[in-house]
């Protein structure tokens, strides 16, 4: 078993073996047998967090999209206005 952290610069091109969609996350855990040879994988985390993660993305933009309407545009406008007038 090998374990790839992030902390270490070198681990970096070894991430792109195992990509996970788009990104190459880690931590990877690799098992390997007797010979070296890959017999399997984990990466980052179970599909389950996975999935809830998505889920719990999805409702933060849907909140964030509703607080802009409510509020946060207004105070963006207000923040970019007292920037313009040097405050």
């Amino acid at each position: 078993m090998r374990i790839l952290q992030s902390e270490i610069p070198e681990n970096e091109d070894l991430t792109t073996h195992w990509p996970k969609g788009d990104r190459n996350p880690i931590p990877i855990i690799v098992f390997f047998n007797k010979e070296f040879n890959e017999i399997g994988h984990w990466i980052e985390r179970s599909a389950v967090a996975d999935a809830q993660m998505k889920t719990l993305f999805e409702e933060l933009r849907t909140r964030m999209r509703e607080a802009y309407r409510q509020r946060l545009r207004r105070e963006t406008i207000g923040e970019l206005q007292a920037a313009l007038a040097g405050q």
